[in-house]
């Protein structure tokens, strides 16, 4: 940042030192707003731990954190600016996905997200909803290093990749299959004018060819050297990644 200037009461002007893409995603639009009477003297937000630091504009008032337990208890703002909410107090429960089932079915909970392994045996005595994109599956792409820094492979991988059925098998169906981009198809900010790179291994592997590959028995080769690419997952996205990793070995 190089200065802010104030417009009116409700309005503020940020000048950048310098162009930064990602601005508004990742500063202007998740800051909180910090009340000047509490931060004005802080000089290390982050490191700020007094209670007072929970002042929020929130339509709901933190009144509980148990940290042994990771629970949280909130109450009902009643001076909320939008009006007082109908729901007056909400407790977030820690729970793993793999409890999240059994917790409903006990009683522990009201609401949870469930793996989509266990959403089918629930229907009929829960209501199951559907079509909340929360979060997004990314192949995250070291571009500097070869192949990867070749447009031609990272085509090729995008082409080998059959969406529609990671949704199918890693999802169990309760999923959108992914854009080539980094929103969902059905989401506003999706633009559906770039390229989509509809599942076509054919192509794939003609994209290698043009590299330089050669493809001997069920592997691609180069310089005698085999293809072979590393995918790190995480273990909430691990199965998605089994799943792209047996794909491209069978392009290979």
């Amino acid at each position: 940042m190089d200065r802010a200037e104030k417009i009116d009461d409700h309005t503020v002007k940020i000048y950048l030192a310098k162009p930064y893409a990602p601005f508004l995603d990742q500063v202007a639009g998740t800051l909180p707003i910090l009340p000047e009477h509490i931060y004005s003297d802080v000089t290390n937000p982050e490191d700020f731990q007094d209670p007072k630091a929970l002042t929020g504009t929130g339509p709901f008032k933190l009144v509980d954190y148990d940290k042994a337990q990771g629970t949280y208890l909130y109450e009902a703002n009643e001076d909320y600016y939008q009006g007082a909410p109908k729901v007056k107090q909400l407790k977030f429960v820690k729970l793993s996905s793999e409890m999240s089932g059994p917790a409903l079915k006990r009683g522990e909970v009201d609401a949870t997200a469930v793996p989509p392994e266990v959403a089918d045996e629930l229907r009929g005595s829960f209501v199951v909803l559907e079509g909340a994109h929360d979060w997004l599956a990314k192949l995250m792409i070291n571009h500097k290093k070869e192949p990867f820094s070749d447009v031609r492979f990272r085509q090729a991988l995008a082409y080998a990749i059959d969406r529609e059925k990671l949704v199918e098998i890693a999802q169990r169906g309760y999923g959108v299959p992914a854009s080539p981009g980094l929103f969902a198809p059905d989401s506003e900010w999706c633009n559906p004018d770039v390229e989509q790179y509809e599942h076509d291994p054919e192509k794939a592997g003609d994209l290698l060819k043009e590299m330089g590959y050669v493809k001997k028995g069920d592997f691609f080769e180069k310089d005698g050297n085999t293809l072979e690419v590393e995918l790190l997952v995480t273990s909430s996205n691990e199965r998605a990644g089994e799943i792209i990793k047996t794909t491209w070995r069978r392009l290979a």
